[in-house]
Formats: C-alpha cells, sequence, structure tokens
C-alpha cells in the first residue's frame, strides 16, 4: 500500500503537530501546506489559562472564543483547498466544548469549532470528503490520540462526528464535581 500524504495544520509543536509525527512515523507521508493531501489534521485545542466567568474580561473571551474561532475557520479554508477528493480531515479540538471549570471562553470555542465542522460535512460529504474531530483532555499521550486519528481518518463510516476520547471522564461527571 502506497503511503498516504498527510498536511498538518496549526502550532509546529501543538497537539496535532504530535500526533501527525506518529502518523508520518507509520502510513504518511507529510506534504507542505498548499499541496494536495489524502488526510489533513487541523489543530483546534485550546490553550487559554482558567479563569472564572466573573473573571472573565472581554477582551479575554474575544481571543478565546471569536478570535480562536476564526483561526479555526481560516484553517477549515485551508484543508479544503487541499483537499484531495476523497480526503478525510481531521479536526484536533479540546474537551472544553462539554463546559469547563473556569474555561467559558474555552468552552465558546470549542464548542464553536465543532459546529463548524459539522457544518461543513455536511455541505462537503457529497463529494466524497469526510471530515470529523476528535475531542481530548489537556495533556493526553500523542501516541495514544494517533491511533484513534488513523481510525478516525481511516473510517468510512465516520463523517461529520466529534469522536470525545476523555477515558469516559464525562460519564465520571468529572468535570461537573464541585472544586
Amino acid at each position: 500500500m502506497a503511503a498516504r500524504s498527510l498536511l498538518v495544520l496549526g502550532k509546529a509543536d501543538g497537539v496535532a503537530a504530535a500526533i501527525g509525527a506518529v502518523l508520518c512515523a507509520g502510513d504518511y507521508s507529510p506534504v507542505a501546506e498548499g499541496q494536495i493531501a489524502d488526510a489533513i489534521l487541523i489543530d483546534g485545542v485550546d490553550e487559554a489559562p482558567d479563569t472564572p466567568f466573573l473573571d472573565l474580561t472581554e477582551e479575554a473571551f474575544v481571543a478565546q472564543a471569536i478570535d480562536a474561532t476564526l483561526d479555526r475557520r481560516a484553517a477549515l479554508l485551508t484543508a479544503l483547498e487541499c483537499a484531495a477528493a476523497d480526503a478525510a480531515i481531521l479536526v484536533i479540538a479540546s474537551d472544553a466544548y462539554l463546559g469547563r471549570w473556569h474555561g467559558a471562553g474555552q468552552a465558546a470555542g470549542s464548542a464553536a469549532l465543532i459546529g463548524m465542522m459539522r457544518s461543513v460535512a455536511m455541505e462537503h460529504g457529497r463529494s466524497g470528503l469526510r471530515v470529523n474531530a476528535l475531542a481530548l483532555p489537556s495533556g493526553v499521550d500523542p501516541e495514544a490520540a494517533a491511533v484513534l486519528a488513523a481510525a478516525l481518518i481511516e473510517s468510512p463510516a465516520a463523517h461529520g462526528q466529534c469522536v470525545l476520547a476523555d477515558g469516559g471522564d464525562n460519564l465520571k461527571l468529572r468535570q461537573a464535581r464541585r472544586r
């Protein structure tokens, strides 16, 4: 089987880049932005500091939710320009869309990203393009995340899905527990 091409969009030291490095050590060959790719990873992980809602300034909220969403929109547009006809676009997102202690800005930005991903999946699904998201908690092991990323990229059945990979923490309501 020939190596598939992989484009990683986002920070060179981000989670998507780490996952991309693991994938490129296996069955994928990296390509540069502007080249056509069979698979595209987009880094949509938030790194904003924890801030209680009442202390979250308008400027901080704009940076965490609105500016971050605009950056992620630009990455999705680039991905669409670089996607092969039957490519898979995988957004690497955070689990903040579920809500987070002292993370209202992060939650808003993360939820916007998941909504955009699903909209792009609906709009481009008939053309053969598959768009999904992998939502990760902070501090995730890139090698473990790469296994899930590869499965989502390779699965012809996964389309418009957000897969939460938090080890079941959401089922245990760990975020909802009083601090």
